[in-house]
C-alpha cells in the first residue's frame, strides 16, 4: 500500500476517534484526498479534518471492548439536537448494564436481539430518564 503525498499538506493526518466513546484511538494518514474532477481547483487537495470517526460499523477501541465483554453499552442522545440518525448527538449519559436489563426493557424480540449481537445501544434522554439511569460522575448501581 503506497500513500500520494499532498502537495500542499503532506501526508495529511487526522485523530482517530471511537465511535462508540468517541476517545482518541489513533492516527490516520489520509495523504492527498481526491474532492472529485467537478470540485474547483481550490477545493481539489483539501486538509484532513482534525478528528475523524469512520462511523457505526468501525470497530470499538480496546476499553469499549472490554466493557462489551462486561455488558451492554448504553449511551443517551438528544434526538433534537440529532442530524444523521446514524450518528445521533450524544447527551453524556453513558453506562455498562447487563444483559438482564435489556431483556427486562419489554423491546421486540429483534431489536433486543440487536442489541445483545452489537453490545452496544442509543437511548434518547427521555427513555434514559424514565429507566432511571445515571446521568455521569461514575455512579455505580448494584442490579444495573
Amino acid at each position: 500500500m503506497s500513500l500520494r503525498l499532498s502537495e500542499q499538506h503532506g501526508v495529511n493526518p487526522s485523530v482517530e476517534q471511537c465511535f462508540t466513546c468517541m476517545k482518541d484511538v489513533g492516527v490516520v494518514l489520509f495523504g492527498k484526498i481526491n474532492a472529485g474532477r467537478h470540485a474547483r481547483p481550490a477545493d481539489r487537495d483539501p486538509q484532513a479534518p482534525p478528528r475523524v470517526c469512520f462511523g457505526p460499523n468501525s470497530e470499538p477501541c480496546a476499553e469499549c471492548r472490554k466493557h462489551m465483554e462486561m455488558g451492554i453499552i448504553l449511551i443517551s442522545v438528544d434526538e433534537s439536537k440529532t442530524d444523521d440518525e446514524q450518528n445521533p448527538w450524544r447527551s453524556g449519559g453513558w453506562v455498562v448494564v447487563k444483559e438482564d436489563v435489556i431483556k427486562r426493557l419489554g423491546l421486540s424480540e429483534a431489536h433486543e436481539k440487536q442489541i445483545l449481537n452489537k453490545r452496544c445501544a442509543f437511548l434518547t434522554d427521555e427513555t434514559w430518564d424514565m429507566i432511571g439511569l445515571p446521568r455521569g460522575g461514575g455512579e455505580q448501581r448494584e442490579g444495573v
